[in-house]
């Protein structure tokens, strides 16, 4: 793995809060008229949510990286605990929890993606060690919107970047502490029920909106656009978590808003060139020679 050295020498510690599951990938033939039974032609089962996703990416990176999630108590939580163990991350922090460990479906069927997600114990409050998490340079917290309000109220909002589905929108109480995050990362949807809420309140929102880039939503300031980088794209499973891990990665380093967003757009697009959630991890090495050749 090719790492960076961020400003003032040493490599960036970065935590991620999220989830961990196990993915559960169906390969459908194209052009195949079907009722609703379907044979896949393929099928794999890997290692995958957002914060594992996240936390493979910042080491690939080259971030010191800390991951704290949920397993359950089946025999998927045994598997994702060994999995995970063979990430090359600084720390991992597993709560095991009574119940089924998150497990996702994703049914492809050439350009069409399918995502259903059991999420299990995924959505029990997570243990979260401060102490640990006082250490880091960046706070990403994915797919675990409560452990927002723990980690603001411990006076940690100013490293806490967020990663925003539009379902959580009806967590009020959640939604109300949001402006107190560095920045917070989402797509298209959930920058759309943002708009209704607290999206004039927000310090930085980054918008990812797939084929046509990102955008960067600043108090005071225009929007920002950022070109997408134009490749083949074959599987988009994973290609939001890599750019929001090449987004922490970057601002821990670092460098500003504008540049990291930049480079993510780059990690994003490049990750849609492989197939499954970790088929390629962003390096330091490949996203600046590509940025030089742009």
């Amino acid at each position: 793995m090719t790492g960076t050295s961020r400003v003032g020498g040493d490599r960036p510690v970065v935590a991620v809060i999220g989830d961990v599951a196990v993915d559960y990938l169906l390969d459908l033939p194209v052009g195949v008229d079907r009722d609703e039974k379907a044979a896949a032609v393929a099928s794999h089962r890997l290692l995958g949510g957002t914060g594992a996703n996240s936390a493979a990416a910042l080491a690939s990176l080259g971030s010191r990286a800390r991951l704290f999630a949920n397993i359950g108590s089946d025999p998927y939580g045994r598997w994702v605990r060994a999995e995970v163990g063979r990430l090359d991350l600084e720390s991992v922090h597993l709560a095991q929890r009574d119940g089924p460990t998150t497990h996702c479906t994703i049914i492809r069927q050439g350009r069409r993606r399918d995502v259903l997600v059991d999420i299990g114990v995924g959505a029990e409050p997570l243990d979260l060690d401060l102490d640990v998490l006082r250490e880091c340079d960046l706070i990403y917290v994915s797919y675990a919107p409560r452990s927002v309000i723990a980690l603001v109220e411990a006076g940690l909002g100013d490293r806490v970047v967020v990663g925003w589905e539009d379902w959580m929108t009806e967590l009020s109480e959640v939604v109300d502490v949001l402006p107190k995050c560095r920045l917070l990362i989402t797509n298209e949807f959930g920058w759309a029920t943002l708009m209704k809420s607290v999206a004039g309140q927000l310090k930085i929102a980054i918008e990812t909106r797939g084929s046509k880039g990102a955008r960067v939503h600043k108090l005071s300031h225009p929007d920002l656009d950022f070109a997408p980088l134009e490749v083949e794209a074959i599987d988009a499973t994973g290609a939001g978590d890599s750019f929001a891990a090449t987004v922490c990665h970057y601002l821990a380093v670092g460098l500003d808003v504008s540049a990291a967003v930049t480079r993510a757009n780059i990690a994003g697009a490049l990750a849609t060139t492989a197939s499954g959630s970790m088929g390629w991890l962003p390096t330091t090495r490949e996203i600046e020679s590509r940025l030089e050749a742009r």
